[in-house]
């Protein structure tokens, strides 16, 4: 009875004469102490004194779960306020029916609370969250709201795909795959069964696309393809660095074919190298050096110097995509830069400014991860490969890979591939100054091999 409500005595001993007979003697022997005084009254009323104080009933009410059902059959004698409460399904007779909400019951609010629920007062779904998040190791708050928010929306779940002739084998079903799945170490491993599921698919799915040198043995190009499409197949002769000086020579630009004059004509050309001879050439033993990784991408930004296209930074990526080396490259001492080609490249001065490496050591960082059979990949290594001054036959090239239809030497340019294969878009930089993302392309180029190595899997290359 509310405070605000008139006293009626009828309704007050209608209510309590139904509950049971230990409520029924304490109100008979407050009702027999209340009429004792008030003998010489003419009229009796019932006044608020004369209720019960039954708060200490509701908690001895509160049975222990021991099953689903049980606990289904006790909540659907409460009252829910919850949304979900007036959701049901519509059975052949046309009744309708819900399934018991379980946002408002007993054992899930008190997960809300700091002190952990006793083990008996814990329905099975929630048990079975609890018993899947490993002691120890998960934090014990967070292990506990984790298996409360997870046990709610796998009830959830459940509970929209169900029917009331299905729902309980649709509960029985969950808590038997939740008997059997591998405890969760980490919080990247929790969730309900739908989500194990899809993360289980996509760690296949990954799993197709990884990258090993295995793998993409079959897509390496054969030494005759690479001279084709003029790689530096083979070191050069003589030694190399010997060509100091051409005063006066007049050369016609690549890219606007207009000429110019080397008005610095002093420049040292850097000598070819093979990678086989990399590592050899550190002071460092081989011994000493971790092992070289299997395939990375590679993607080199050039500029315009007196002793023609220069290196200006390289950047290689590993199989997954993490940065391996990230530098700005400084030019050759003596040699004059004439166009850093920002639009393309994204080379500005100050980048020059602050690059501490030349050729020779960005090769010596390179030797760190990178050997003879290491698979490079990348759109157009050839350029590349010329800037390093690098002689390397282990190579796939995404221009190569994807053949123009045209055929012969002709060439998709890797924003095209990555549109009509991957369905994205790059090098979508606008304005002088925004230049190519020389990581984005090294990871395009090795999207590209991971589509064509899913396709050969299965069996559509």
């Amino acid at each position: 009875m509310r405070p605000d409500e008139p006293q009626r005595a009828g309704r007050v001993s209608t209510s309590y004469s139904s509950t049971s007979s230990g409520l029924t003697a304490g109100t008979a022997a407050r009702s027999s102490g209340t009429a004792t005084a008030s003998a010489g009254a003419s009229t009796s009323r019932v006044t608020l004194d004369d209720v019960p104080d039954v708060r200490g009933l509701f908690s001895a009410v509160l049975e222990p779960v021991t099953d689903l059902e049980s606990s289904s059959r006790r909540l659907d004698r409460r009252a829910c306020p919850c949304p979900r409460a007036s959701r049901t399904h519509r059975t052949r007779r046309g009744r309708r029916w819900s399934p018991p909400c379980t946002t408002s019951a007993p054992p899930f609010r008190s997960l809300s609370i700091l002190k952990p629920p006793s083990p008996d007062l814990v329905p099975h779904p929630l048990r079975r969250f609890l018993d899947i998040y490993t002691p120890g190791i998960l934090p014990s708050s967070l292990r506990h709201h984790l298996a409360s928010k997870h046990a709610l929306a796998q009830e959830e779940h459940l509970f929209s795909r169900s029917t009331k002739a299905t729902y309980r084998n649709s509960v029985i079903s969950a808590l038997a795959r939740l008997k059997k799945r591998a405890p969760a170490r980490t919080v990247d491993e929790t969730g309900t069964l739908e989500d194990e599921v899809a993360r289980l698919s996509k760690a296949a799915e990954e799993e197709k696309g990884r990258l090993t040198r295995k793998r993409v043995a079959k897509f390496v190009h054969p030494v005759e393809t690479l001279r084709r499409f003029d790689y530096p197949v083979e070191l050069p002769p003589g030694p190399g660095g010997d060509h100091l000086s051409e005063e006066g020579n007049v050369r016609k630009c690549d890219r606007c074919t207009a000429e110019f004059t080397d008005v610095a004509a002093l420049h040292s050309r850097v000598p070819f190298v093979a990678t086989s001879s990399l590592r050899s050439s550190l002071d460092t033993s081989s011994s000493d050096l971790p092992p070289a990784v299997d395939i990375v991408a590679l993607d080199c930004e050039m500029i315009y110097t007196t002793a023609g296209m220069s290196l200006a930074r390289v950047t290689v990526v590993s199989a997954t995509g993490s940065t391996l080396l990230d530098e700005h490259v400084r030019p050759p001492h003596g040699v004059a830069v004439l166009d850093l080609n920002t639009r393309f490249s994204g080379v500005v001065a100050a980048d020059l400014g602050k690059a501490v490496l030349d050729v020779p050591g960005v090769r010596r960082a390179l030797a760190q991860f990178v050997d003879r059979e290491t698979v490079f990949v990348g759109h157009g290594v050839e350029n590349d490969l010329k800037a390093l001054r690098l002689v390397h036959d282990k190579v796939i090239d995404t221009a190569i890979l994807f053949p123009h239809p045209s055929g012969g030497t002709w060439r998709h340019s890797l924003r095209n591939l990555a549109k009509d294969v991957l369905r994205k878009f790059v090098q979508t930089g606008e304005g002088p100054t925004v230049g190519h993302s020389a990581k984005e392309d090294a990871v395009t180029a090795l999207e590209l091999v991971r589509w064509k190595v899913k396709q050969d899997a299965a069996g559509r290359g």
